[in-house]
C-alpha cells in the first residue's frame, strides 16, 4: 500500500495455491515439435504475454500478468469430457457416475486426492480461515475487480471478520435468551447467589 493506495505487493503472501482445471480438454500435450508438455508447461503457455495493443489484447495480457504475480505458486490440471453426446453433457448433474466416462471418473479422484492432501489450512495474519471466511473474502476480491479496482487484503480481512463478529454475536444472544428461558421455566425462583452462578454458566456456553 502507498499513499493510501493499494499496489498489490505481497498479495502473493496472503492468496492460496492456484490450481487450474481444465475440464472437456481434448487437446494433446505436446509442443509443435513433438515435445511433451506437462500440464504446468500448458499453464505457463498459457499465461504468456500475447503480441498486439487492441483493448482487448491489452485486458488479456493484463489478467496473465495479475495471476502470475498473484500466484507464484500454481498448476494445472486437465479432465476429459465427462460424457461422448451433446445431450448427456447437458444434464450431467443429473447423471450417476456409472454413466460418466472411466477416465474422467478416475482424474476427478486423483484431483480431489490432490487437493485434500496438498491443500494447507489458510492463514490470514496468523488467524485460520474457514470456507465461510474464504468465500467471504473471495467475494471482496471479485467485488472489487469486477468495479475495476484493486482489492484490499486488510479491508477485505476487516470486513469478513466485522461480518463473522456479528454472527457470533446473534448467536451468543440468542442462546443466552434460550438459556434463561429454560432456567425461567424449570428453576425459579432462585436466590441471589444461585442467579448469578447459572448466568454466569450461561455467559461462558454462550463464548
Amino acid at each position: 500500500r502507498r499513499g493510501g493506495e493499494e499496489t498489490g505487493e505481497g498479495f502473493a503472501e496472503v492468496f492460496p495455491s492456484f490450481l487450474w482445471v481444465v475440464r472437456d480438454f481434448a487437446l494433446q500435450l505436446v509442443t509443435s515439435g513433438g515435445s511433451t508438455l506437462s500440464q504446468r508447461d500448458y499453464l505457463e503457455r498459457s499465461l504468456q504475454q500475447t503480441p498486439g495493443h487492441s483493448p482487448q489484447v491489452e485486458e488479456k495480457n493484463r489478467v496473465r500478468r495479475m495471476l502470475q504475480a498473484f500466484f507464484p505458486d500454481r498448476d494445472c490440471v486437465t479432465l476429459k469430457r465427462p460424457v461422448e453426446d451433446e445431450e448427456s453433457l447437458q444434464g450431467l448433474d443429473t447423471l450417476p457416475d456409472q454413466a460418466l466416462r472411466p477416465e474422467f471418473l478416475v482424474q476427478a479422484k486423483q484431483l480431489r486426492e490432490r487437493v485434500f492432501s496438498r491443500a494447507p489450512p489458510k492463514r490470514v495474519k496468523g488467524a485460520a480461515v474457514d470456507g465461510a471466511m474464504l468465500i467471504g473474502l473471495a467475494s471482496a476480491y471479485a467485488d472489487a475487480m469486477n468495479k475495476g479496482g484493486v482489492p484490499t487484503v486488510g479491508d477485505a480481512w476487516t470486513s469478513v471478520c466485522s461480518s463473522r463478529n456479528a454472527q457470533a454475536a446473534y448467536s451468543a444472544v440468542d442462546f443466552a435468551g434460550s438459556a434463561a428461558q429454560a432456567l425461567e421455566d424449570g428453576r425459579l425462583p432462585l436466590g441471589d447467589a444461585d442467579l448469578e452462578h447459572c448466568l454466569g454458566m450461561m455467559v461462558e456456553e454462550a463464548r
